[in-house]
């Protein structure tokens, strides 16, 4: 067997519980304690590089550390998906501008609920989006996502 030899496959030989989801992995989060749900899931990047994404609201930093890596070890060492030093042009294509008013007429909900749960207008990547904040059982926001249409 030879050596991992992509960021995602070198996280996944350090994972616990991985499996097979479509087109990415979901495995157990090594940042948080719970072996019950599977909530880590990790994708290839079109570059080579590693995505992660903790459903239970683990930042990637923290993910990386509790496997003992750096956030350059998430990238590939050929000259694709940057690294330390090196100059990545972004190639994603610049998304849709998304505003608090069109939000809701996209998913067909009212502005005032979208209002009342927090969600606000932003601007990402140069384009309107809107924020969404993810709240626990006391209310205290423990992650935001941001949304284009």
């Amino acid at each position: 067997m030879s050596a991992p030899s992509r960021p995602v496959e070198s996280l996944l030989a350090r994972l616990e519980g991985v499996r097979r989801q479509g087109g990415f992995y979901r495995a157990f989060c090594p940042a948080h304690d719970d072996r019950r749900t599977p909530n880590l899931d990790i994708k290839e990047g079109e570059d080579g590089r590693a995505l992660l994404l903790c459903r239970a609201g683990c930042s990637t930093e923290e993910v990386i550390d509790a496997l003992g890596l750096k956030m350059r070890d998430l990238f590939s060492s050929n000259g694709h998906g940057g690294g330390e030093g090196s100059a990545v042009s972004d190639r994603r294509p610049t998304p849709p501008s998304c505003t608090l008013e069109a939000y809701p007429e996209a998913k067909r909900l009212l502005v005032e609920f979208l209002k009342s749960l927090g969600l606000s207008d932003v601007t990402y990547s140069g384009s309107p989006a809107i924020r969404i904040p993810y709240r626990d059982r006391e209310g205290q926001e423990k992650a935001v996502r941001g949304s284009t249409l």
